[in-house]
């Protein structure tokens, strides 16, 4: 779907991303179909399911799931513009690239998106000051700030999504559409939409529950309550 569509659905709502970080394409196609028909907006193709399938995996995605965008988490952190292509070529509507890369980088990136319709996510996992970074790189007109907390941090220091309330809010009152990953579940899922998040990114509270599809339309019910 082109990246205006995408944008527009952000202003209407908050939306609902499955993030399926995952090295089997069978189980994610699956997942990423039942995701779709329950009523979930955005299908990620997670970084590990990409470096293990490359394209194949955006295209199976895509043929499964008519009726969700789809953002393909590259994490680019260099020649922004071809990884923009490849994307785009193989049906993804959205893209990330790491908030620590050069600014030539970044700016090259938003700009091949915008000729592409792809959007273009920055990913602040591992940026010290995420939002003295998005007030950097404002003018380029990234469409989503992507406020992260990463796998390896949440398990080493247990830190949750919670740690990340004071950077939505900072970043949503400065005038980001901000999109939240990192350990959401439950109850944090409305708690991020009431904040102003724009996209709630849910993965392993869904993908590694004995009951996926029942997870999936919880998740559902908490954020359209």
């Amino acid at each position: 779907m082109p990246r205006k569509d995408l944008l527009k659905a952000i202003e209407r709502e908050t939306l609902l991303q499955l993030a399926l970080d995952l090295v089997d394409l069978n189980i994610a196609s699956r997942l990423a179909r039942q995701a779709s028909e329950v009523g979930i907006d955005i299908i990620e193709i997670g970084t590990p399911l990409l470096k293990a399938h490359g394209i194949r995996a955006v295209e199976e995605i895509r043929s499964v799931t008519n009726r969700s965008f789809i953002m393909v988490d590259t994490k680019t952190a260099d020649a922004g513009a071809i990884e923009a292509e490849i994307v785009g070529k193989a049906g993804g509507d959205a893209m990330s690239v790491l908030g620590v890369s050069s600014y030539e980088t970044i700016k090259e990136t938003i700009a091949r998106g915008k000729d592409l319709d792809v959007s273009v996510w920055i990913d602040m996992i591992h940026v010290s000051d995420p939002v003295k970074r998005a007030e950097e790189i404002r003018y380029m007109e990234p469409d989503i700030i992507i406020a992260h907390i990463g796998v390896d941090v949440q398990r080493s220091r247990g830190i949750t999504i919670e740690s990340l309330e004071k950077e939505v809010k900072d970043l949503v009152e400065k005038g980001f559409r901000v999109a939240v990953a990192g350990g959401i579940k439950g109850s944090a899922i409305k708690r991020m939409s009431d904040l102003g998040a724009s996209v709630i990114i849910i993965g392993g509270w869904i993908t590694r529950h004995h009951d996926p599809l029942e997870r999936m339309r919880e998740a559902v019910r908490i954020l359209r309550q």
